[in-house]
């Protein structure tokens, strides 16, 4: 388990990123409900791959960090905004896969 500080500005709370090996193949990442009140953000094994083309790790973190905030949290477009976030700051492979409309 690795903690880190969120960045400066943004808020003062603490996050938990942890290895969540039990997470489907194809989810590098993800917050529910109980991971949202405990500032969790969940990793499976697919974030580590460093495939071409798919996002890399500081995006997938970036992308499930959005999930913690209260603004996400009560959106009408959670997963549009995390990945606009992480496909604004790291390009077009963190933007929300084709054909996705939404995600559980």
């Amino acid at each position: 388990m690795m903690l880190m500080h969120s960045p400066t500005g943004i808020c003062s709370d603490f996050y938990v990123f942890k290895c969540a090996r039990t997470l489907p193949a194809d989810t590098p990442g993800q917050v529910d409900g109980f991971d949202f009140v405990q500032n969790d953000v969940e990793i499976g094994p697919t974030a580590f791959s460093g495939d071409p083309g798919n996002c890399p790790l500081a995006g997938i973190l970036l992308h499930e960090a959005v999930h913690l905030t209260w603004g996400n949290l009560f959106s009408n477009t959670p997963e549009a905004q995390a990945y606009g976030v992480a496909s604004g700051c790291f390009g077009d492979s963190c933007a929300r896969p084709e054909g996705v409309t939404t995600l559980p």
